[in-house]
């Protein structure tokens, strides 16, 4: 069975199965949409398929790829915006080869020159995955015999500006004096917490079970593709998760949720709506972070009859991200002696390798008790003869 459904104006869908799976194929007229439908009942999909790519001009990959980011579901429309950027900024030429005739090499060269251009290996990943996803359902679409992207080596890179920076308790008390007195909970609770600033500001009061010394992660904010955001699943499955709440973070909670219903946010901002991250980092986050390290700053005037922070000098303390508290989290935990997988699961952490990659470099401890246990295996008051070592004179 199949149907048609009108897109717009100008463009209609037939929508079909195929191998226990919804599809579709857009047309840009509904008489071609009902010539293809019939010879899709006639023949079915493969037949169809093979006499509509000899009818018409080979599918570039562009056009399959924006087809594809379409037809995606269960994700979100900034998730789609998303996608829709990679293709008008970073395909390039790589988005005109005909789809049926791209290749590893076509791949391979295009990683080379997003690497060229400057991009970091984080973006490179990025991009590199979503093409490599939009392939696998064209290799199911029996569009290609194979996927090109499979098993290929990514560039790596080192940006400083976007390394971790950790706060020693010292540190974080000092950054924590500065910042807004009706902030401080906030700050208190992603330090104490490693939650997101997605997840935290998402937060209601009825996720905090004060009773039980918890909170429970179960939604975040997520960007859409107009510059807005919404309410959304966390960054991955493993995000929604329970937290225990330590004495410090707990009176923070109980502070702001005094007087609230179940549904109201946690935290606020000083109008009584949800705290948004732009405003919080210039009007909060930025200016406590240039007075701790000891940015020289000046206050100029903007166009919009505002008014921006501009440094100009730059201190020689350190300059946190927000998402540095997460970081922070996670660095006294290991100091704390505490094992890497219940850290992984409080950061909501989808795997054990990603904690593992970002922090087992801090576990300072285990790497020495491991060369503690190797030296009890070596022979006891080890010397060396004086005849093997070689002296030789300089002048």
């Amino acid at each position: 069975m199949s149907s048609i459904q009108k897109r717009d104006a100008q463009t209609f869908r037939v929508m079909f199965r195929h191998l226990g799976k919804q599809r579709s194929l857009t047309f840009n007229s509904l008489a071609a949409a009902k010539k293809w439908q019939q010879l899709l009942e006639a023949v079915g999909y493969e037949e169809a398929i093979a006499r509509l790519e000899g009818d018409k001009p080979k599918t570039s990959l562009g056009e399959f790829l924006a087809s594809h980011i379409e037809n995606l579901t269960g994700v979100t429309n900034g998730t789609r915006a998303s996608y829709k950027g990679y293709i008008s900024t970073h395909m390039g030429e790589l988005g005109k080869i005909p789809l049926a005739s791209l290749d590893r090499t076509h791949v391979s060269k295009w990683i080379n020159e997003l690497a060229a251009k400057g991009l970091s290996g984080k973006t490179i990943r990025n991009v590199h995955g979503f093409l490599s996803g939009a392939l696998n359902e064209a290799v199911r679409q029996k569009l290609l015999a194979e996927n090109p992207c499979t098993a290929m080596r990514m560039p790596t890179t080192s940006h400083k500006s976007t390394e971790m920076t950790f706060l020693t308790h010292d540190e974080f008390a000092e950054l924590f004096a500065l910042i807004d007195p009706h902030y401080r909970p906030l700050v208190l609770t992603l330090v104490g917490t490693g939650m997101r600033f997605g997840e935290a500001t998402a937060l209601m009061v009825g996720d905090v079970d004060l009773e039980h010394h918890q909170l429970r992660v179960r939604q975040a904010w997520k960007k859409t593709g107009d510059s807005s955001r919404e309410l959304g699943a966390p960054k991955t499955k493993r995000s929604i998760r329970t937290i225990p709440l330590g004495s410090e973070v707990e009176a923070a909670l109980s502070l702001v949720c005094a007087g609230k219903s179940h549904n109201e946010f946690v935290f606020t901002n000083k109008q009584g709506a949800p705290v948004n991250s732009s405003s919080f980092r210039e009007g909060v986050w930025l200016p406590a972070v240039q007075e701790f390290a000891g940015d020289e700053v000046e206050i100029r005037p903007t166009q919009w009859n505002s008014k921006k922070r501009i440094v100009i000098k730059q201190g020689n303390g350190k300059h946190p991200r927000i998402h540095d508290l997460r970081h922070t989290f996670a660095s006294w935990a290991i100091q704390a002696n505490k094992p890497l997988t219940v850290i992984q699961r409080t950061l909501g952490h989808e795997s054990i390798t990603t904690t593992v990659d970002r922090y087992s470099h801090l576990a300072r401890s285990d790497f020495d008790s491991l060369a503690t246990s190797i030296n009890d295996f070596l022979p006891k008051h080890l010397s060396i003869d004086d005849s093997y070592v070689e002296v030789e004179a300089i002048n």
